[in-house]
């Protein structure tokens, strides 16, 4: 423990947490194409915010969640400080109902997973819409919330065992 109260998170126990936070940085940056609907951007980054915002906040600070979202305007073009903005009001909406969500079974983790992707899909949608003074297709967006929570369950698995190896359990 730290004079602050807070215990200290090794770096070596924390690497495989990071790299699959870049991992799924990296996932998210990249648009996907189907027969009929084209560019759908899948923002996969969301789970790792979610697990690691209600599980262990330390792993995440607002400076990697923040430079995250830069990165993903900038790899996709999209308006700079979008991604980054709403991060941060996910990470702060959700630190602040977090011992709420812990307190509830897995079912309503991943509701309210689902909830909040479908939020922050909704709200991207309609401010790249207003700020591009058209309607945009709702096909992309529904999509990237579908492949959202289907990925959400593998996701959760990869980061609970991961949880699970950088506290030293078996």
């Amino acid at each position: 423990m730290s004079l602050s109260g807070k215990s200290q998170l090794s770096f070596t126990r924390v690497l495989p947490v990071y790299f699959a936070n870049i991992v799924l940085l990296v996932l998210s940056m990249r648009a996907v194409s189907f027969v009929a609907v084209d560019n759908v951007h899948v923002i996969f980054f969301l789970a790792p915010l979610f697990y690691w915002t209600i599980h262990k906040p330390a792993v995440m600070p607002l400076w990697f969640i923040f430079l995250s979202g830069l990165v993903i305007d900038f790899a996709v073009d999209s308006m700079l400080g979008l991604h980054a903005f709403g991060f941060i009001v996910f990470y702060m909406i959700l630190f602040r109902i977090r011992r709420i969500i812990l307190s509830q079974p897995m079912f309503y983790h991943v509701m309210i997973y689902a909830f909040t992707v479908f939020v922050f899909e909704a709200l991207r949608w309609l401010i790249v819409g207003l700020l591009g003074l058209q309607i945009l297709p709702v096909y992309p967006s529904l999509l990237s919330f579908v492949i959202n929570i289907i990925a959400f369950i593998p996701i959760l698995f990869i980061l609970k065992s991961l949880h699970r190896l950088m506290s030293g359990y078996r």
